[in-house]
């Protein structure tokens, strides 16, 4: 059956506390598919748990740079690797660097991002890659560790150029609903994705699309946004459906 893949939510957040049943059943009812994303190893831990104990739930793990001045990626290394091990899990992520929020010293993020590139190296394994106000840094550190592999650029917030160049080298762009907000000039860049490289996401509890802005996110409101885009796109609802689950299992290889 084809679905709606949300390649990027995040299940553990205390957001979904008194209901996070009821919102994973949601996105069941539509016949969707979540990945939801660790930021250090507690909500990987609870990540893989939520993917065990529903089939339509995958998982990723890893030490988001938001966490990096409290989280040394290679203390928990063996916890790591045990997770990244597990058949749920898709990627190494949410990994990545951020100039945009003041949590982590730059320098504590980009050791921690660069030894999880060389794990997902190891462990052949894709990444998700977190970018604010990062862009030229990342791509250094790609470099520096002659990183060859595949992976996605969520939420994504760059240009044009920037979309080329991650294409060329063999990235996914994954855009969440914030694509759908009124002249947001994201949807400018959506439209140059070539479309076997798109994807979208809720990077939910945040960023609800239209017509739910300004509302708690989750799984199922990804349909929102594939739909936008669909019609954005000029084409059919169910062939963009296809097209983005196609994409979603070659790059998670679920």
């Amino acid at each position: 059956m084809i679905t709606w893949y949300d390649t990027h939510c995040h299940l553990t957040e205390n957001a979904y506390q008194k209901d996070r049943y009821e919102v994973i059943q949601r996105m069941k009812a539509i016949h969707g598919v979540a990945i939801t994303l660790g930021v250090d190893v507690a909500t990987s831990e609870h990540s893989k748990s939520l993917a065990l104990l529903h089939s339509h739930i995958y998982f990723c793990a890893g030490i988001h740079p938001h966490e990096a001045d409290r989280c040394n990626a290679k203390n928990y290394q063996p916890q790591l690797e045990t997770l990244w091990q597990h058949p749920k899990c898709v990627a190494v992520g949410e990994i990545g660097l951020d100039n945009f929020r003041d949590y982590s010293k730059i320098e504590n993020q980009a050791w921690n991002f660069l030894f999880q590139l060389e794990c997902a190296k190891a462990f052949h394994k894709p990444i998700v890659i977190h970018n604010r106000n990062a862009s030229d840094q990342i791509l250094k550190c790609l470099d520096q560790v002659r990183y060859s592999g595949t992976g996605v650029w969520h939420c994504f917030s760059g240009d044009k150029a920037l979309v080329e160049e991650v294409v060329a080298r063999g990235f996914y762009v994954s855009f969440a609903g914030n694509v759908t907000y009124e002249s947001s000039p994201l949807l400018e860049v959506a439209l140059s994705v070539p479309l076997d490289r798109l994807l979208i996401e809720t990077d939910a509890p945040w960023l609800a699309p239209n017509p739910l802005r300004k509302t708690r996110n989750e799984p199922s409101y990804v349909a929102y946004t594939g739909s936008f885009l669909a019609q954005q796109f000029g084409i059919e609802e169910t062939e963009f459906q296809k097209q983005l689950a196609k994409n979603s299992q070659q790059l998670f290889q679920f």
